[in-house]
């Protein structure tokens, strides 16, 4: 039975891994220099953070997490194309559910500071190696110490959909909460757009 099990997890592996690999390598045929790489529109950032946390909320219960959100009442406005947007918001938000123990908190973040745009994710996860972090959006690449399922690929993913949009995307380990009220120790992946520059006179 056990044998069983694994060759059909081993089989389901396979196949997120394909399906992965196919959706990276269309969108990496998405060149800079294109006419257009992506769709340019106006979209709600904070509406996309809620489909994504509403979509994945069932594996946040079936983990056992507390899975939040922390946004603005009003839209937040960014230009560019929703279907890619959606998945880099999805990947973050699976990746926190899938690398923080059973009965963690996983909040998704949105809003403006000194001009920039930002979308985050946040959890209570174990983090990542500090010599590991930039390592973390190669292609393929996991932890030296991951035992979760997982591709390699959902990094690489967020990461090529910033560069296709002029974002930059941020990921570091964050301290606990000086007071101990606060939030605990975790990871932080963090999406920012750049304040525009000022014109000049």
């Amino acid at each position: 039975m056990r044998a069983r099990q694994f060759g059909v997890a081993e089989a389901v592996r396979r196949v997120v891994v394909h399906q992965s690999h196919r959706l990276h390598v269309r969108i990496n045929d998405r060149r800079a220099d294109e006419a257009e790489p992506v769709r340019r529109q106006e979209l709600d950032l904070a509406s996309l953070c809620r489909d994504a946390v509403a979509t994945l909320a069932p594996e946040a219960v079936r983990r056992r997490h507390q899975l939040a959100c922390a946004l603005p009442p009003d839209a937040l406005r960014v230009v560019g194309d929703p279907e890619l947007l959606g998945v880099a918001l999805r990947n973050l938000v699976e990746n926190a559910l899938r690398y923080t123990p059973e009965g963690g908190q996983i909040t998704v973040s949105a809003g403006q500071e000194q001009g920039e745009t930002f979308v985050s994710v946040r959890d209570s996860g174990p983090g990542v190696a500090a010599d590991e972090l930039d390592q973390l959006t190669e292609r393929f690449y996991r932890g030296r110490d991951v035992r979760a399922e997982g591709s390699g690929l959902g990094m690489a993913l967020v990461q090529r959909i910033c560069e296709l949009h002029g974002a930059i995307l941020g990921l570091r380990n964050m301290p606990a909460a000086a007071d101990g009220h606060g939030d605990p120790a975790g990871f932080l992946a963090c999406i920012h757009w750049p304040a525009a520059p000022a014109a000049r006179g």
